[in-house]
Parts: C-alpha cells; sequence; structure tokens
C-alpha cells in the first residue's frame, strides 16, 4: 500500500487505506503522519478529516481531535 501511495500520491482514498491498516496496527502515529499529508492535498475532505480527529483522540491530543470534528 505503501508503494502505491508513493506512485499515486494525489489520491485521498489510498492514504486513507493506508492509514486505515496503520490503526489495525497500532501505529496511530504513522497513522496520523499519512492523514496530516493528505490534507495538502484534501483539505475539505470531510472523511479525512474524521479518520484524522479519531486518530487525535487515540493519541490523546483531544483539542486537535475536537479541531477535526468541527
Amino acid at each position: 500500500m505503501e508503494q502505491l501511495v508513493a506512485i499515486d500520491h494525489d489520491t485521498i482514498k489510498l492514504r486513507i487505506d493506508l492509514a486505515e491498516i496503520y490503526r489495525k496496527q497500532g501505529k496511530t502515529e504513522k497513522m496520523v503522519q499519512t492523514l496530516e499529508s493528505a490534507l495538502y492535498i484534501g483539505v475539505f475532505d470531510t472523511r479525512l478529516h474524521a479518520y484524522l480527529g479519531r486518530a487525535y483522540r487515540d493519541l490523546g491530543k483531544h483539542e486537535k481531535a475536537l479541531h477535526e470534528f468541527k
């Protein structure tokens, strides 16, 4: 999946899918990095903000989580 994102770096869905893999593996920091980088290409994508909000919540970053859920 990382290779697909590297090839097709403008696809938000691939980044969300990769972030979900990281979540299932317990790699929340990697999930956040992936989703934050996706903001550059999809700042208005509501799914992206929802996933990022959950990741921040899981890391205990509640202020950032609330910002993403707004």
